[in-house]
């Protein structure tokens, strides 16, 4: 993926492009993540083309961050076409700070999924 983020206090923007597998282990998914820093984006556009690696899906997103006691707690708001409704994601380095959070938040357990963006959008129709 592409991620082109703004500042909101200077107005700069970076582009970011990574490389993401996901991986499940012990009940959990992992995403392992390689990024680099691109000064044009339309370029790296360009070069991925040449690649026949093309756009799947462009969507934005507003996001809510917050950290508690070394767990990441991320509101996404995405724009309709991308994903209709707002979600919590929950980002642990440990097993156990997973149902740490669960319990802090009185989450319950048949309200956690474990699926990527992509098969959220698939369970509601969209491609």
């Amino acid at each position: 993926r592409i991620r082109e983020s703004k500042d909101l206090v200077s107005d700069e923007i970076d582009y970011i492009l990574t490389f993401k597998s996901n991986i499940s282990i012990n009940g959990l998914r992992e995403n392992k993540e390689i990024e680099t820093k691109v000064s044009d984006k339309n370029s790296m556009i360009e070069i991925l083309k040449n690649l026949n690696i093309y756009t799947k899906h462009e969507g934005s997103k507003e996001r809510i961050r917050y950290e508690y006691e070394g767990i990441r707690f991320d509101i996404d708001t995405w724009d309709k076409e991308t994903y209709p409704d707002p979600y919590l994601e929950i980002e642990v380095s440990k097993k156990e700070d997973i149902e740490k959070a669960i319990k802090l938040l009185g989450i319950d357990e048949n309200d956690i999924t474990l699926k990527s963006l992509k098969q959220l959008r698939e369970d509601v129709g969209l491609k």
